[in-house]
């Protein structure tokens, strides 16, 4: 198990994802596997530095297991509560110029991650990854 509390500032982005990808790494997740992972985490984390906490700061704690072929990731923050799975979909058929901006990081993490979860628990937003070592999508 892998458990990290950083501040939920940009420049610590790259700690957590370095931290994750070795782990994925010794647990003998195939590369392009590897790298979806990361990319999702990195879509979840952005999220948190950029509108968790607004202008006050606070930390961000990412807990991580593997069980059964599958890593789990569960992001922890004290931030204004957030639910990413409420966001909806995005239209896709509108022209990229007439999209608003935001909300295809959530897009992406549903389509890549093979099951998620979220839950406000006292105080924390807790949001939770299944990434599985074979590809399941």
């Amino acid at each position: 198990m892998i458990q990290l509390t950083l501040p939920a500032e940009l420049e610590r982005l790259g700690t957590f994802l370095e931290i994750m990808e070795r782990f994925a790494h010794d647990l003998a997740f195939p590369p392009a596997r590897v790298h979806k992972l990361i990319l999702i985490l990195e879509e979840a984390l952005l999220n948190i530095v950029n509108h968790a906490y607004e202008e006050k700061g606070g930390e961000v704690e990412v807990r991580c297991w593997e069980k059964d072929g599958a890593i789990t990731i569960e992001l922890r923050d004290q931030g204004r509560p957030f639910d990413p799975l409420s966001v909806p979909e995005p239209n896709l058929s509108n022209d990229v110029k007439e999209r608003p901006i935001g909300g295809l990081g959530v897009f992406l993490i549903r389509k890549i991650a093979d099951d998620m979860s979220y839950r406000r628990e006292n105080g924390f937003n807790i949001f939770t990854i299944v990434f599985q070592k074979e590809n399941n999508r």
